[in-house]
């Protein structure tokens, strides 16, 4: 597997909106340092049911990439922000669909699939329409195998969800952009 750059996601437990935990995302993109390239925030619709309200996804070029989580810890938690930050871990791409970002009218799919699945071609044919990614885990320590980012009409999401609940160890969140920062 050739790697180049290397994608990480964070999950953020909070109950904050967006207007609120925005500005707290952008400082915490600036304690991260440099290196990582427009870092990207994505926001869970209103009635999801993952638990994470927001995910952030980081590209770093395979150089700078030094594994983020302060002091080894897979979670931080930041008590006077009522914010919890889950670290999913380093990501290469296998597929990463040149137009992966989201459009008008227009929802990502995140669905974090287990260490246990080894069958892509199943997922890959669920939704022939989406615009796919597909990112698998870089390192032993990350807490999925792989990490699918399918971008489609809304929609479409109601029997891709379905389909995906159906498969044992995935998890879903459907979000859809609310903020990025460009460093480059």
């Amino acid at each position: 597997m050739k790697k180049d750059r290397i994608i990480q996601f964070v999950g953020f437990i909070t109950v904050l909106d967006s207007a609120s935990f925005l500005p707290k995302w952008k400082e915490y993109v600036r304690l991260l340092g440099p290196g990582h390239v427009n870092p990207e925030l994505m926001e869970q619709e209103p009635e999801g049911k993952n638990r994470f309200r927001f995910i952030s996804k980081h590209e770093w070029p395979d150089e700078s990439f030094d594994f983020i989580t302060k002091n080894g810890k897979r979670t931080e938690h930041f008590p006077e922000l009522n914010v919890r930050a889950i670290h999913a871990g380093g990501y290469v791409a296998l597929s990463d669909n040149p137009r992966n970002r989201s459009e008008a009218g227009e929802l990502r799919l995140i669905a974090f699939i287990s260490h246990n699945e080894n069958d892509l071609s199943y997922y890959r044919e669920l939704a022939p329409a989406a615009n796919l990614s597909v990112y698998q885990a870089y390192y032993e320590s990350c807490s999925h195998g792989y990490i699918l980012e399918f971008v489609l009409s809304a929609h479409l999401i109601p029997e891709l969800t379905a389909k995906l609940k159906a498969r044992p160890g995935t998890e879903i969140c459907v979000c859809r952009t609310c903020g990025k920062l460009q460093t480059a």
